[in-house]
């Protein structure tokens, strides 16, 4: 859940002039299939994420959010409808699309987007609370790569 409110903190924030929507769009871009290989994109986004998910202002401006969410159920609801609604939907997007190419088989893209943001759960939980993360980037960044491997694995055509 966390990691998909950072998404919507951006998207309700720049539909109120708060902030870019830029930062949204340099998370997570609409798939293109002709250019893209899925795999890349896959990895991309997520490398894309725990990047800005790192900045100390991202980090702060999260926390507001949550704290505020839950004194505001319409907040809360607002948040995720526009933001983490959204970009699950373009990831299912990207998976459906690859999908109908034949190159996997994803039988239920929402709920597979919905798993694929778990690969940062606990980096995510782990920056949010403040806690270190005890691994140079690199390290994260195979972390990413293998995930990602095994959940394009998970959806191989039989």
């Amino acid at each position: 859940m966390a990691i998909l409110c950072f998404f919507s903190v951006w998207w309700y924030a720049s539909s109120k002039g708060a902030v870019s929507c830029k930062g949204l769009k340099d998370i997570c871009s609409c798939y293109n299939s002709e250019k893209d290989h899925l795999h890349s994109y896959l990895v991309q986004t997520l490398i894309n994420f725990y990047l800005h998910l790192k900045k100390p202002e991202n980090v702060a401006f999260i926390r507001l959010i949550i704290e505020q969410a839950q004194k505001n159920p319409d907040l809360a609801l607002y948040i995720h409808e526009k933001g983490a609604h959204f970009i699950q939907i373009t990831i299912a997007k990207a998976l459906e699309c690859a999908h109908l190419q034949g190159l996997v088989d994803c039988q239920n893209p929402l709920g597979s987007a919905m798993m694929y943001f778990g690969i940062l759960r606990d980096y995510e939980w782990r920056i949010i609370m403040g806690l270190e993360i005890d691994q140079p980037e690199q390290e994260v960044i195979k972390y990413i790569e293998y995930c990602v491997d095994h959940f394009l694995k998970g959806h191989q055509k039989v």
